[in-house]
């Protein structure tokens, strides 16, 4: 196991007024100072957060992975305090800040401040059959289903987690579901007491049971695991590591069923496929990662005034230009500037970029030397 230190931010969030100190036991520490800005009179503004997350860990992916879960969990604790919701905070900086160590790994992470990018290309055919085929809708409570379930779907799109993302598409299924009993004639679930043998039938999700038998590929099967997460999540006896590894493992069948939950009881099932091409979180920012390798003996003076190292990129050109299928060209050049103890030296690797629907990815510093393609990836670093 190695010592890691983990530096990041989050804007906005709670305001703070002195350097916050948190001790989770002797291997793990945080610690958040504010974040200001100037108004145009010289005066202050509490903008954020900055903070750096102390763990040990076997890996650098592993201290990324930990640390974020630890700064993630803190700042919930702070919303549920205040009353104040505050969006994920973004890692910075990783390295190794073990005792007797020289040749330690590092990571830095650029976030792009012009990566917000429209993506996907309306066909307007499509969004005008169904904004006809709402419109035609008379049943106040139908309507009224509709439109929720939509900005559950949504909301789902636009999602990261797997789990978060499963939870939203099940609302949908939940919000429609007794509108597709009617549609899809569903019969009522039915129980047998044990003891007796008496028998009884009763309202559940009989119309999303149906649905995912009917109009979903390997449907029981499907349905059996979808609902077996749902159940683990809302009753609270499964473990909440295993129900998000099941959760993205049933997200495609789990969003074509939401997808179709909607569109069955519009009477538009037929355009269901062409809708299911692409998941892209259009609220997802780009990342950049810089992994690579720093050397220096002491973990407290590998950084300068107080901070752990970096380099700051200056002088930075962005080219973004949209290519075929939605997807994205990305292109940078900068200039680095290091900021490191003295004696300290580091060596970069090909940058890596996450973000959904890169084709490809250039980043040059100083001389084009960096040059990488990816698929892209809509999960948190």
């Amino acid at each position: 196991m190695a010592r890691y230190r983990l530096t990041f931010e989050v804007t906005p969030a709670v305001a703070i007024k002195t350097e916050l100190n948190v001790a989770l036991g002797p291997e793990i520490s945080a610690t958040f100072k504010p974040q200001t800005r100037e108004d145009s009179y010289g005066n202050p503004v509490p903008c954020g957060l900055d903070g750096t997350c102390t763990l040990s860990a076997e890996t650098v992916d592993d201290a990324v992975s930990k640390g974020m879960g630890i700064v993630e969990t803190l700042l919930s604790i702070m919303s549920l305090a205040e009353g104040v919701g505050i969006p994920r905070a973004r890692p910075l900086v990783v390295y190794d800040a073990s005792p007797n160590v020289v040749d330690r790994d590092f990571r830095q992470y650029y976030h792009p401040p012009h990566s917000a990018v429209s993506r996907g290309t309306l066909h307007i055919d499509r969004f005008q059959d169904l904004v006809h085929s709402l419109s035609e809708v008379g049943d106040v409570d139908l309507a009224a289903r509709v439109n929720r379930a939509m900005l559950w779907y949504r909301g789902a799109l636009a999602d990261v987690d797997p789990l978060e993302r499963f939870a939203r598409y099940w609302l949908v299924l939940e919000t429609m579901n007794p509108r597709l009993r009617e549609v899809l004639a569903s019969e009522r679930f039915r129980h047998k007491c044990p003891s007796c043998g008496h028998t009884w039938s009763y309202d559940g999700i009989d119309g999303v049971k149906k649905l995912f038998h009917t109009r979903i590929r390997d449907g029981d099967r499907m349905y059996r695991k979808a609902n077996d997460i749902r159940n683990g999540l809302q009753h609270g006896f499964r473990s909440l590591a295993d129900l998000r590894l099941e959760a993205g493992e049933v997200l495609p069948s789990v969003r074509e069923a939401a997808l179709k939950s909607i569109l069955v009881v519009l009477g538009s099932e037929d355009t269901a496929q062409s809708m299911l091409t692409k998941e892209i979180s259009v609220i997802t920012p780009m990342t950049v990662v810089f992994p690579g390798r720093i050397r220096g003996d002491n973990p407290d003076g590998l950084g300068v005034e107080g901070r752990g190292p970096c380099f700051e990129l200056r002088n930075v050109k962005e080219e973004v230009l949209p290519v075929e299928n939605d997807m994205i060209q990305y292109g940078t050049t900068a200039d680095a500037t290091p900021k490191a103890g003295p004696g300290v030296t580091w060596v970069l690797y090909a940058p890596i970029c996450l973000w959904e629907g890169i084709k490809t990815f250039h980043f040059w510093i100083g001389q084009p030397s960096h040059e990488t393609q990816s698929s892209g990836s809509d999960k948190n670093p």
